[in-house]
């Protein structure tokens, strides 16, 4: 797609602005980069993701969350109105992202996970799959002991991965992988992980360096925003920060007392920063359950996201909204996924 060829990008959107699907479209993103290899298919490169700005702007209504529940509680018409969402708080949201939704005058809100501001090293699954997805040896069997019990797991042939393997996993996602590969091994263990707190999650990846004789971290650069860039994003008056958690817990996971400190500390910590009210909240994950959903209303928010793909409609639940996750696609692709019937 030639994103300078616009007049002929006007003319198609006027033709279809009226024809949009009835409903408010919310659009996830995490990162916006060239990232090699992204097994949890985060990232949207930025000539694809000015294409998508391109064509929210000439084929749809792009608007702030606030403003689509805002018309959503007023019973207004949703038709054509698009919000962007960006999760995690990572740092290319500031150095890639922000520029170009200036350049587009296209607001968005950066759901920042509070603990990882100016963070030293990189989040838990972006640090295991580094560890794991790297070629080379591990030992034939791993044992992990997670809160009582000993999760013990053979590698049989995947304890041996070479460049080859690693370069056709660089092709995957990490819900493709087969049974037996190390991907898989890696899909595993974040679906393990994802149950825990944030300590237990930094004693596991410690045993699992010690596992595959690795002293120190694995060598990542940290990714996320420092605090002085939120501050920045938050007074320039496009973007709206919202929470995210203190840690990206999986909140149904932990008991009521875990939940609220995640949830409470997490929009303090924002809202001492920015010096600016935090209303809007995305579930790590997506997941949440009623107590999860009460504690968020509890804390002063006013409206959360989730993971279930759908278009936000008349009747939806401010703290349930739909949201759909962007892919790597070019603007053409996203044109017709979501600006035709």
């Amino acid at each position: 797609m030639n994103i300078s060829d616009m007049s002929k990008l006007r003319g198609y959107g006027r033709r279809l602005r009226d024809a949009l699907v009835p409903g408010g479209l919310i659009l996830s993103y995490h990162r916006i980069a060239d990232a090699e290899p992204d097994p949890w298919g985060v990232a949207v490169s930025p000539q694809h993701f000015e294409e998508h700005l391109a064509v929210i702007r000439h084929l749809g209504r792009p608007v702030r969350l606030s403003q689509l529940t805002d018309r959503l509680k007023e019973g207004k018409s949703l038709k054509g109105t698009v919000a962007i969402t960006f999760d995690d708080g990572y740092a290319d949201n500031y150095s890639t992202a922000y520029p170009l939704l200036e350049k587009y005058d296209i607001p968005a809100t950066v759901f920042v996970v509070s603990g990882a501001i100016d963070a030293k090293r990189a989040f838990w699954w972006e640090e295991l799959s580094a560890l794991l997805l790297r070629p080379g040896c591990l030992p034939a069997v791993l044992e992990l002991p997670v809160r009582g019990k000993t999760h013990r797991i053979e590698l049989a042939h995947a304890a041996v991965y070479s460049e080859t393997d690693r370069r056709r996993d660089m092709t995957l996602r990490i819900w493709h992988a087969e049974p037996g590969t190390r991907l898989h091994l890696c899909r595993r263990l974040w679906i393990l992980f994802q149950q825990l707190t944030a300590l237990e999650q930094a004693e596991l990846l410690k045993r699992l360096r010690e596992w595959a004789s690795l002293s120190g971290s694995v060598p990542i650069r940290p990714l996320t925003m420092s605090a002085q860039q939120i501050r920045h994003l938050a007074s320039e008056g496009l973007i709206d920060i919202g929470g995210h958690t203190v840690t990206h817990a999986k909140l149904p996971c932990h008991d009521e007392d875990y939940q609220r400190d995640e949830i409470e500390t997490d929009k303090a910590t924002l809202e001492e920063l920015t010096e600016m009210p935090v209303t809007s909240f995305a579930y790590p994950h997506g997941d949440h359950c009623p107590t999860t959903l009460r504690l968020v209303q509890d804390a002063g928010y006013e409206r959360a996201c989730s993971v279930t793909w759908g278009r936000v409609r008349g009747k939806d639940n401010s703290f349930l909204l739909p949201r759909y996750e962007v892919s790597d696609c070019n603007g053409d692709q996203l044109a017709r996924r979501f600006f035709r019937q």
